[in-house]
């Protein structure tokens, strides 16, 4: 419905607890935090800026136009980074901490993509390749290399990772963990096939070495796997 809504969580019986509601724009399509900011990648409307200072009265304090189609937000250390139907962009706070544009790299539209350390890794589904980019200058973040994933005719559902591994939700084709070690050639080095064989997995999620992923093919259920260190 178009709005961007805060909750509190009961720790005790891990309850939601209604806060607060900002009606933003329609087409609301993904959303990252940072501190007291939420970002909210909202299609043709742009990017809003949400104050979540206190979730009790959140506020939209602005939004940004003229990006194209924003499909996915990261946010690490103030650097926003965005998906759109045209690039890869990034915009970082500029005089008095408002966002301004740095570089961006034109490419298919996207949507999943991960920030870790100084790259970045975009799942583009119309090449269904894997893109390393080195964001180390936000201003000309540059392109290392592609990497052709297992086929999938629902690929890069979603993209997690941790130091130098990579975690792709790849749709019908599986699971793979993928080695970043060297970013400008990226190697599968596990996959789901072995335990999951013809499983689908849709979304991922990352905490620690615990990795928590849904398997919609299999009676719609989450599956925990430990990432090993090697």
């Amino acid at each position: 419905d178009g709005r961007i809504t805060s909750y509190s969580i009961d720790l005790v019986n891990f309850f939601l607890i209604f806060q607060d509601a900002e009606t933003l724009s329609a087409d609301l399509r993904d959303i990252a935090v940072d501190g007291n900011t939420a970002y909210v990648a909202a299609g043709a409307s742009g990017l809003h800026v949400v104050n979540v200072t206190n979730p009790a009265v959140i506020t939209r304090t602005s939004t940004i136009g003229a990006l194209g189609q924003v499909s996915g937000v990261v946010v690490r250390n103030g650097i926003v980074y965005l998906a759109t139907d045209t690039a890869f962009r990034i915009m970082k706070p500029g005089a008095g901490g408002a966002l301004e544009s740095a570089g961006s790299i034109a490419l298919p539209a996207f949507v999943r993509f991960t920030v870790s350390g100084s790259i970045a890794f975009l799942g583009i589904p119309g090449l269904n390749r894997l893109i390393s980019v080195d964001v180390s200058n936000p201003d000309a973040p540059r392109e290392l290399g592609r990497f052709a994933m297992p086929a999938s005719s629902s690929p890069f559902r979603a993209i997690e990772a941790s130091g130098p591994f990579i975690y792709v939700a790849h749709g019908n084709a599986g699971l793979f963990a993928v080695s970043a070690e060297n970013p400008s050639a990226l190697q599968v080095i596990d996959s789901s096939g072995p335990d999951f064989p013809g499983a689908t997995f849709d979304a991922i999620s990352l905490l620690g070495n615990r990795l928590a992923a849904h398997t919609p093919s299999l009676n719609t259920k989450a599956q925990l796997f430990r990432c090993a260190d090697d």
